[in-house]
């Protein structure tokens, strides 16, 4: 015999069901948000200079260091030894951080840094960044877009994780550009120094995360435009100044782009040569906003 609660043929089915649909809604964001464990070291350089390096005690501690990518809403774990003759940490400005404790000489440090907003961040030495402790977190969306560029007629081309070619990830520091070359799914990198060549092949989709540590610069691409961040203004010109700030830019069918805090998209010219390899003209994709 069927009973009927509620007008309801099968009342126990019915339930089950709801809580089901409950418990999902509840678990599912925790099961998206990925858990990221890092292990750094802060080591000392043949010429005296400080760089992270992502691994055991044998891997290579570079400038920048090494770049970590996640998404929005996952955690991250980093464990840090500290190697060098100086007291150092793991600090990211403009996330949520729960350690600024230091760490040090031959201690290692716990810090935890929740991704919860997207963008391009730097992570610094606390203190020791302009010895060369300092690297890029980048935080993007979990789902849609990643980035977008201005295309020739004005309209706005968005990008996929996937869409990329590769990456590049450029410092401002005083005088000095330091670079990191990076496949478009971020999994292999590759050290540049300082002051590097950057070069892609024609048709190639290219973005850039510039970032700035140190004092105040102005970034400006001749003859290229791009999105201010979270809006659909067009801008040429970004402040980099004494809070670090990230750029992000994105380039089509050349070498070049830039990416600032922030979505932006130009055209690079041929004719400079200061920051990038130009092959032809490219479609730059550029993201500006402070991290602190």
């Amino acid at each position: 015999m069927n009973k009927k609660i509620f007008g309801l043929k099968n009342p126990a089915s019915t339930l089950t069901a709801f809580i089901l649909f409950a418990v999902t809604l509840l678990v599912s964001p925790m099961v998206l948000a990925a858990v990221h464990n890092f292990s750094i070291s802060a080591n000392t350089l043949p010429n005296g200079q400080l760089g992270y390096a992502l691994g055991g005690s044998t891997a290579e501690a570079v400038i920048p260091g090494p770049a970590l990518f996640v998404k929005q809403g996952d955690t991250v774990q980093i464990t840090l030894t500290n190697n060098t003759a100086f007291e150092v940490g793991f600090s990211v400005p403009g996330l949520i951080n729960n350690n600024t404790a230091k760490a040090k000489p031959g201690q290692t440090q716990n810090y935890t840094v929740h991704a919860n907003k997207t963008g391009s961040f730097v992570y610094h030495g606390n203190g020791k960044e302009l010895l060369g402790l300092f690297g890029a977190l980048i935080v993007d969306k979990k789902n849609a877009p990643i980035d977008s560029y201005i295309n020739d007629d004005g309209g706005i081309v968005p990008v996929t994780q996937a869409d990329l070619d590769k990456q590049f990830i450029l410092f401002m520091v005083g005088s000095t550009f330091w670079g990191t070359e990076i496949s478009g799914d971020g999994t292999h990198q590759k050290p540049l120094w300082a002051n590097p060549n950057l070069g892609a092949v024609e048709n190639d989709l290219v973005r850039f995360h510039v970032l700035s540590v140190g004092p105040g610069h102005t970034f400006h691409l001749h003859a290229h435009r791009w999105l201010k961040t979270g809006t659909n203004t067009v801008i040429d010109t970004k402040l980099l100044d004494v809070v670090q700030i990230a750029i992000h830019l994105l380039s089509k069918q050349a070498v070049a782009s830039v990416r600032v805090i922030g979505n932006i998209i130009a055209t690079c010219s041929p004719t400079w040569k200061q920051a990038c390899t130009v092959v032809s003209r490219s479609k730059l994709l550029v993201v500006t906003e402070p991290v602190w």
